[in-house]
């Protein structure tokens, strides 16, 4: 119910072709003209009756000539009054078309020619290039930078790095469809976007170890997942040994003040912020429950 159809209009044909497992070319046998008025009338009348159920709605802009600007135009129209959330994986030459979309992706050579730029893929241009995207739009903007994982800006320029994983690259093929689908889905489920990046961030990774257009499932992803507890656990030993070698001494200074106080009958003031707030408590709770009442 959903397809429209056009027999005048050869169907997309792409063939990839290996080499060590590796894909070395491609070769696409397509149109890419703009679609017809009809067609086009008839693509919007269908997504009117589709879009008010949707939990979000992804426009993916391979530059075949379907998404032109009155098309999009009219979904991003449309979705906005519904108040939907819109993510548009775009292309450069067509960036003018998306303005006011929930999320714009981009990789970084796509976001350079989108805005004119030629800056290199670094943590400092990328995010001066998601900030002027977002505020030049009115979206929140997520490049995609290969190994070097995704840099966002939100509608509030809040700026956001998430590091890469260094996985072996079998093909390259749907990284960018696995970023935008995850992303959605995330955003769909109620996460900021900061955390449906970091899922989709992890997605990638995933798919890009595979041959071919491939798909990733929950287990592959909580696999993945992984890696962060490991590194939260190898960073919290990190921590602890560092104290080990070169605050001991300040350790024992401390005990010594601290046993002082309390023999003078002063009080021992414990805070922090964040995560830190945390340890002040589990600390307090320390003097207050094992020292005073147990001893």
């Amino acid at each position: 119910e959903a397809l429209v159809s056009d027999e005048r209009r050869q169907t997309t044909e792409k063939r990839r072709y290996f080499g060590n497992e590796q894909q070395m070319i491609r070769l696409d046998y397509e149109s890419a003209s703009p679609i017809s008025p009809e067609i086009e009338a008839q693509i919007i009348e269908k997504s009117k009756a589709l879009v008010a159920s949707m939990d979000v709605v992804i426009i993916s802009d391979y530059g075949k000539g379907l998404c032109t600007s009155s098309l999009v135009q009219a979904i991003v129209s449309m979705i906005k009054q519904l108040q939907i959330p819109l993510i548009v994986d775009g292309k450069p030459q067509h960036v003018e078309f998306y303005k006011d979309a929930s999320v714009i992706t981009f990789n970084q050579n796509e976001t350079n020619l989108a805005l004119g730029y030629t800056f290199p893929n670094e943590d400092k241009e990328t995010a001066l290039l998601a900030a002027e995207l977002s505020k030049r739009y009115n979206v929140a903007s997520v490049i995609t930078r290969g190994k070097k994982g995704i840099t966002l800006c939100d509608n509030n320029g809040k700026i956001d790095h998430i590091q890469g994983r260094a996985l072996e690259v079998a093909d390259i093929t749907g990284a960018g469809d696995a970023v935008t689908s995850i992303l959605a889905l995330g955003i769909a489920a109620g996460y900021d976007i900061f955390t449906a990046a970091k899922l989709a961030n992890y997605g990638a990774g995933v798919v890009v170890t595979k041959k071919g257009s491939a798909t990733i499932n929950q287990r592959e992803m909580q696999k993945f997942l992984r890696l962060d507890i490991y590194e939260y656990l190898r960073e919290s030993i990190r921590v602890k040994q560092a104290v080990i070698e070169n605050q001991i001494d300040e350790i024992e200074e401390l005990a010594a003040m601290i046993i002082d106080a309390y023999k003078k009958g002063n009080k021992l003031l414990v805070f922090g912020n964040g995560g830190s707030a945390a340890d002040a408590q589990h600390l307090a709770a320390e003097f207050v429950g094992r020292y005073k009442m147990e001893r």
